[in-house]
């Protein structure tokens, strides 16, 4: 369900690229980042999927798409990092 939610943000252009690899949605001040790589000096450099991201925008989306908040009065991370949605 939180990749599919995530995907509903995707599509409805909910999320924006701030290049980098970096992305925010709503009024974040915030930029997530949904990759993470190894390190540049191993000969095969392994990347992670960042979890939590996917799953704050996919409730991001939720709360916008189904029950009509204001996406302006959404955002991942607060400034301080205390919460995630």
């Amino acid at each position: 369900e939180d990749a599919e939610d995530f995907l509903r943000a995707w599509q409805a252009g909910l999320l924006s690229y701030k290049g980098r690899g970096q992305y925010i949605i709503g009024n974040a001040k915030v930029h997530e980042q949904f990759f993470w790589t190894g390190s540049k000096t191993a000969e095969l450099r392994t990347f992670t999927l960042w979890m939590e991201p996917i799953i704050s925008m996919g409730a991001i989306a939720r709360l916008h798409l189904d029950y009509r908040w204001p996406i302006s009065r959404l955002a991942a991370q607060s400034p301080d990092w205390a919460y995630d949605i």
